[in-house]
């Protein structure tokens, strides 16, 4: 016979985003935002692109299509940019502030 504590996860991988709080509008906004800086018109359809990719993957996107950044600092661009609106407030979606507190 098992305990309850040998049945118990040893650990817990979240993906928050989608789940608990939606911040592809705030990574879309930095991507647009740093394409701009570099004068390239940035699209709808560039933007979905990069939807579910991982971070170098998107800046390799925003590379080719002309952001003269090195794939490390674009980045680092667009990490500091959502942590910049992130710091204004979480984009909590619904009664998943509500969930997490346990009400």
């Amino acid at each position: 016979m098992t305990s309850d504590n040998e049945r118990r996860p040893q650990a817990v991988l979240w993906d928050m985003d989608g789940t608990l709080v939606d911040t592809k509008p705030y990574w879309l906004a930095a991507q647009t935002e740093l394409a701009q800086e570099h004068g390239i018109v940035w699209t709808t359809l560039d933007a979905r692109a990069t939807v579910g990719q991982a971070m170098p993957a998107t800046a390799r996107i925003l590379r080719e299509n002309g952001v003269d950044l090195s794939i490390s600092k674009i980045i680092d661009e667009l990490i500091e940019r959502v942590v910049a609106k992130l710091e204004e407030g979480i984009p909590w979606l619904p009664e998943a502030e509500r969930i997490l507190a346990g009400n």
